[in-house]
């Protein structure tokens, strides 16, 4: 009696693409499972043993998305990159909001988007107040902004105001 293997299952990380037979020296030749990228030395078979267990593939290693790229208003906490890892968001100087979490995606891509990377937007610094000597400079502003300022008759100075990232004017 020719000898037989149980029927094949594919390890973590593998798929089974083609092949057939249980018996002795039948083969399944192997792919990468979603979330998982072959290696160059390449994907390896799956062989029936006269010891009726199967050898195991090899070749297969999860996907990288390599370091996330931070947005203009986010910057992602320290953490993995293969398939699967995840990495918090926080938001940077002068931003507020809501932190979000991002992915490595089967594709070997982080899964940015609003909802993902969290609602960061640039703090206020609230309405200007009038300073002594100059003219009142009217609105409020948000991280960056620049407002002008210009003295009275009696008073010199005068120059521009900017909305810092702790959200008060300078002064």
């Amino acid at each position: 009696n020719k000898v037989q293997c149980p029927n094949p299952i594919a390890p973590t990380g593998y798929k089974i693409v083609s092949g057939s037979g249980v018996s002795y020296l039948n083969y399944r030749n192997m792919g990468c499972a979603s979330g998982y990228a072959p290696l160059s030395s390449g994907v390896t078979k799956m062989t029936c043993q006269a010891s009726k267990t199967w050898t195991k593939p090899s070749g297969c290693t999860l996907v990288d998305c390599k370091s996330p790229v931070s947005g203009t208003a986010y910057t992602f906490g320290t953490g993995g990159t293969l398939y699967g890892s995840s990495r918090t968001t926080k938001c940077k100087s002068g931003y507020t909001g809501t932190p979000g979490l991002i992915t490595c995606q089967a594709s070997g891509s982080w899964n940015y988007g609003s909802t993902n990377t969290g609602k960061c937007v640039k703090k206020s610094c609230g309405s200007v107040s009038a300073f002594a000597g100059c003219n009142a400079v009217s609105g409020s502003g948000v991280f960056g902004d620049i407002k002008t300022v210009s003295c009275i008759n009696g008073y010199q100075g005068g120059g521009t105001i900017t909305c810092q990232a702790s959200g008060a004017w300078t002064s």
